[in-house]
């Protein structure tokens, strides 16, 4: 490569900075769409589900419907899963870093061709790929990998057509056809590689026939979509713009190619949520006009650059082309999103690097330093702030303050910590912002229920299971309120019909399994565990009440995988840890039982209830501190009705045979 920049340098200092700016993804959770697309979907969680997935909805394995077909996003994502034995969160931000890692390398290779080898612009343009801001979300949020896979499987398709190999026509048009199933936006494929004849200044003629079977690969991906689908586009409740005419959404949408302009330019007031934008109307005259401004500057760049072939002309074409598919031309689900300029941005990539590369050599150097510390500097932050769902929901709401998505999410972080006041006040204004919210109506709702103001809360949920009939969470939720009222019949009813709306769902079947369960049927139970565990083989309750039924019927060894199994996947707890000392204790394995109980004494040193009592003087009993468990024996004893009579027998016996009165 011209230029002096080494054979070698250019895959290590790109890889290096995707890594680097991305490393602290690692420790990121499941956020927003992460939740129902994997914590939720079970279709991820079985590789025998791959094919099923090639015919579903991107949400069908939560019985909801996306409107999106995307199964080769599912099937990395059931790999992960199945290589990485669960869903750890680690291991698929691991996969997004090297996705990204290869496409910023993809980026460099792709330029350097449609550029002839010439200059450095190729190469600032993939560093500059590599560390831009507005990829966070891409990367850092395991969702955004549709955006990893749809680019680098285009750009490897575009780099075989660009080589121009014999015989490689076949497997172009099979990574083309997997980057379609990756994510829709890749349709862009053909007019792209009729941007490379042009830029190449290669016969049109002589690319007719692979534009056409492009063509006809988009033509065999159509009918799988329909087929999964029902339809091509998402369902009009869905859609951005119902009801309005083509001229009218490129109207609406002309603010918002100013803002992916700034946005590139400036990417600070970043957002996972721009949905409110149109709730809001939060655009004004002047944005559009702005917008029109900018698009007719750059198409009139592109004129100006046509016989030229020049590279600003192509970077302008390579950030208008893929923004087509997600300006609602065709109307789909959002207004707009960062993910959405993953892309995009390998255009204004390469006219920044295009700008730098007139420049004198040690000014463009020492301004590409700048701006790769500035952009990655954004970026790692961006990945901080994509941490966790309450994080990143406080941090959307101090620059976009209506965004009701992020108010309901900051409602649930609230909830979940014990602060009622606050998980109240950001649902209440979540319901300002958009009165129907499902989220934010049912956070209130618990709200009312854990409080115990269970009346309340019963007669929330049946105002809402009235408002808004077929709908799943106020059902389910009602059923947990009259079970708590005592009304098992009515609950139990509740909870069938629940899983009639989402059968995959577990909480429902749980709690039916753990009332059969004290029934003392404890075969139905089983069944309805392993039913939950058939969906869901990572849902840490059932097999937290699995193990305590195997342990009941004495199958103790499959109560220790099925315990241990609900540690690795949820919180550990002293009861879990009890259980599992009962069981090592019944294999004759002391060493082992007295590991878990000092491992429960110090999760729970000072229990209250009845039964948690007696496990705690078990545990005190077989660490060798006599007078401690008889003490915790007798106070088990006298804290109430929570004990069963045969544990309050075996308490009195204990007393007595440690020598106690």
């Amino acid at each position: 490569m011209k230029g002096g920049v080494g054979k070698h340098v250019p895959l290590i200092t790109i890889v290096a900075l995707a890594t680097l700016v991305y490393v602290n993804s690692l420790t990121n959770e499941f956020i927003w769409d992460d939740i129902r697309g994997i914590s939720r979907n079970h279709l991820i969680k079985r590789v025998r589900h791959i094919p099923q997935i090639f015919g579903s909805d991107l949400y069908a394995g939560t019985g909801e419907r996306a409107g999106n077909y995307r199964p080769v996003l599912l099937t990395t994502f059931a790999l992960d899963y199945a290589i990485f034995r669960g869903p750890r969160p680690w291991a698929f931000h691991l996969v997004n870093l090297f996705l990204h890692a290869g496409v910023s390398w993809l980026v460099f290779l792709v330029l350097s061709r449609l550029l002839n080898r010439s200059g450095e612009a190729p190469f600032l343009a993939a560093c500059l790929f590599a560390v831009h801001p507005i990829h966070s979300e891409a990367v850092a949020v395991i969702m955004g990998r549709a955006e990893l896979l749809a680019a680098g499987l285009l750009l490897g398709a575009w780099l075989i057509t660009l080589s121009g190999r014999k015989g490689s026509t076949p497997l172009s048009l099979l990574l083309f056809l997997l980057a379609l199933l990756s994510k829709e936006t890749a349709a862009i494929f053909p007019v792209l590689y009729l941007v490379g004849i042009w830029m190449r200044g290669e016969s049109w003629r002589a690319g007719v026939r692979y534009f056409l079977y492009a063509c006809g690969v988009f033509l065999l991906y159509l009918p799988m979509r329909i087929v999964a689908l029902g339809g091509f586009s998402p369902p009009a409740d869905q859609t951005i713009f119902p009801g309005m005419g083509l001229l009218e959404r490129v109207g609406a949408m002309l603010p918002v190619f100013k803002e992916y302009v700034l946005l590139c330019l400036f990417p600070v007031k970043q957002s996972l949520d721009y949905q409110f934008l149109t709730e809001q109307g939060a655009f004004g005259a002047v944005d559009g006009l702005a917008g029109a401004g900018l698009l007719i500057a750059a198409i009139g760049g592109i004129v100006l650059s046509w016989k030229r072939r020049s590279a600003l002309g192509l970077g302008i074409l390579l950030f208008l082309i893929p923004l087509i598919p997600v300006s609602n031309i065709i109307p789909v689900g959002e207004i707009m999103g960062e993910r959405l300029l993953y892309l995009p941005s390998i255009g204004f990539c390469l006219l920044l690097g295009v700008v730098m590369a007139r420049l004198p050599r040690r000014l463009r150097w020492t301004i590409l330093t700048l701006i790769i510390a500035c952009y990655g500097t954004l970026t790692i932050h961006r990945n901080g702030v994509l941490s966790d769902p309450g994080t990143s929901a406080l941090y959307t709401l101090r620059h976009y303050p209506d965004s009701y998505k992020a108010h309901a999410e900051a409602g649930t972080h609230f909830s979940r910590r014990g602060e009622v006041d606050l998980a109240r006040h950001h649902y209440t204004r979540a319901l300002e912002l958009k009165p129907r919210f499902e989220i934010p109506r049912v956070g209130l709702g618990v709200l009312l229920r854990d409080a115990g103001l269970l009346d309340a809360a019963a007669e929330h949920f049946t105002w809402m299971k009235k408002d808004r009939p077929g709908s799943y969470h106020p059902t389910y939720q009602l059923g947990e309120v009259l079970l708590m009222q005592g009304d098992r019949d009515a609950a139990e009813a509740l909870f069938q019909e629940a899983l009639g709306i989402l059968p995959s769902e577990p909480n429902p079947r749980l709690n039916l399994g753990t009332l059969a369960y004290f029934d003392g049927d404890l075969e139905k139970a089983s069944r309805i565990f392993l039913e939950v565990l058939g969906y869901h083989p990572d849902h840490a309750a059932t097999l937290q009440n699995l193990a305590g039924l195997r342990a009941r019927q004495g199958r103790y060894a499959e109560a220790l995988v099925a315990m241990r199994s609900a540690i690795r996947w949820g919180e550990p707890s002293a009861t879990a840890w009890y259980l599992i000392g009962d069981c090592e204790w019944q294999g004759n394995r002391q060493w082992k039982a007295r590991k878990a109980y000092e491992e429960a004494l110090r999760l729970e040193p000072d229990p209250t209830g009845a039964t948690d009592l007696f496990r705690k003087a078990r545990a005190l009993e077989a660490l060798g501190r006599p007078s401690e468990a008889i003490q915790m024996y007798r106070e088990s004893i006298e804290a109430g009705d929570g004990l069963t009579e045969a544990a309050r027998l075996e308490a009195l016996d204990r007393i007595r045979v440690l020598g106690g009165e």
